[in-house]
Parts: C-alpha cells; structure tokens; sequence
C-alpha cells in the first residue's frame, strides 16, 4: 500500500516536472524544477491525485515565482483565489502564500490564527530550501537543505488552502491578520535566545554571590499522627474512631512507639502509620500526614 502510494505521488511530480521543462529552458527551467520536486516531496498523494496537472503546476510556479525576491527578515504575504483567467491556473478554493525565514512555530501560529477566523484549511504544503540571493535579493537558486553542503540562509515555503472567498477586503483582512502573526513569531523567536542569557548571568551571579540562609529553630510538629493517637475524631486513614481520650488499651503489637494506644487501624498500615509517625517527630518534619 504505501509503496503504491509512493509510486503514485512520484509519477504526479514527473508529470509536472515534465509540464516545467515544457514551458521553461535554461537555468530557469533547472532551478523551478528543483523547486517543484521538493514542494510536492512528502505531499499525500490523497491531497492531489484529483487536482489537475496544470493546476499543480501553477501552484507550485506560483509560490516559487513569489519567492524569487526576498530580503533577508522579509516576511512575504499574499491572499487570492486562483482563477485560470487571471492567474493561469484555477483552485477550488482561496490561497495564501507564505515566505519568510524558516523558524519554528510558523505552522501552527498560521494554523491556529486561520481557525480564529473561523476558516476551515484544507491544505498545507510546507517545504524548506536554502535559498542563495544576489545583493538585490533575487534567488539564484534552491537547494533542499543539506548540513553536509555550505551555509545558506533556510527559507520557509508555505501553500495553504483554506475555504473560497471572493470578497477583496476579506482576503486583505486576512493577509493583514496572517503577517501580523508572524511578526509576533519571529519577535518571539529572536527574544528567546536574549532571555535565555538574562537567566544565564542571573544564575552565574546567584552562583558567585549566594544569598545567606537565615538560621531558623526546628519545631516539633503540631499535628499528631491521624489514626494512632487516642483520640475521638474520625482517623482519614482509615475512616474509623480510635479508642476515646483517657482510655486504657493495652499495648498493640502493631505499634512500635511504646505508650501508644491501639488503633482501629488494620495491622500492617498501622505499623507503617507509626514508624512515619516517629521518623516526622526524631526530624522535627511537618505533619506525616502528607507522607502515609
């Protein structure tokens, strides 16, 4: 099933590629090639085994033509439904197109602020290059990112889908609410790593200077052992009443504190009940309640 799946999606981005070489020559027709076998690389083959050549094709083309110039800490944005018309390709539904420098939370920031709007994403294509600019900003080509390969800038590439809207003012409202997202990701992204030293050099300097622990008494416990002393109230150990105060019992075995009356305790969580009992009084702890 899955190789099936595979094979699928494979021969869908050897016919847009084939579509590419078709309608581009050169450098140009190498470099959008490139970039259409990655965006579709590790799409379902479910979310585009309907969709028309031509119309993967233009979405593809669409996002890396966007992409083609970009400064570096520009975020690009842009709403629109495709219509074949003016666009050259046709979606059933309304796109935006992302680019911006790769950094987490870009997905789920992008995700959660469309849900706000109370629309419905029905696709996401999400791909990473290494992207070489010219000092204009021009793309001179994408490359998938590679550790092993020298540095380059990583950019983020986003296709996503959401519910067909035909009103301008709403696509822009849209737009504007998506960018400013962004803005508020990527100044908590370059903030954390500042807050991060912050914490750093407190931390160096409470480790240099420690502050003086003021010297306080041991004070016995206030609370008694619930269950083992004698007293009239419900024990919450066991639920039961223990024997009233000024009672005579006899010594139980269960108990290892010698003095101490006999409970209504079972034997072995009686036992355990008073050694905790006498651990809290010899370390002068709070109430061993806490511990049975």
């Amino acid at each position: 099933m899955l190789k099936r799946a595979v094979s699928a999606r494979q021969e869908i981005i050897d016919k847009i590629a084939a579509v590419v070489q078709a309608r581009m020559t050169g450098a140009k027709a190498e470099s959008a090639e490139d970039f259409v076998r990655h965006f579709y690389g590790d799409v379902s083959v479910d979310d585009v085994a309907e969709t028309e050549i031509d119309d993967l094709y233009g979405a593809a083309l669409s996002l890396w033509s966007f992409g083609a110039k970009r400064q570096p800490g520009e975020t690009l944005v842009r709403t629109f439904t495709p219509r074949f018309e003016e666009h050259g390709w046709h979606s059933t539904h309304s796109v935006i197109e992302i680019v911006n420098d790769d950094m987490p939370f870009l997905v789920d920031s992008v995700t959660m602020e469309l849900n706000r709007l109370n629309l419905t994403v029905h696709l996401i294509i999400h791909p990473t290059y290494q992207v070489a600019h010219d000092e204009d900003g021009k793309a001179s080509g994408f490359s998938v990112p590679d550790a092993s390969k020298a540095r380059k800038p990583t950019e983020s590439f986003m296709h996503v889908e959401i519910d067909e809207i035909t009103s301008p003012d709403a696509l822009a409202e849209i737009e504007d609410s998506v960018r400013r997202v962004l803005e508020d990701v990527r100044a908590s992204v370059e903030d954390w790593p500042k807050m991060r030293d912050q914490v750093q050099d407190i931390i160096d300097e409470l480790r240099r200077n420690p502050p003086k622990r003021p010297r306080t008494r041991s004070k016995r416990p206030s609370r008694s052992c619930n269950g083992c002393m004698t007293t009239t109230s419900p024990s919450p150990v066991s639920g039961r009443t223990s024997s009233p105060a000024g009672a005579k019992a006899p010594r139980s075995r269960s108990s290892p504190i010698p003095g101490w009356a006999s409970c209504a305790i079972p034997k072995r969580r009686c036992s355990r009940v008073c050694a905790i009992w006498a651990r809290c009084r010899r370390k002068s702890s709070i109430s061993c309640a806490s511990r049975i």
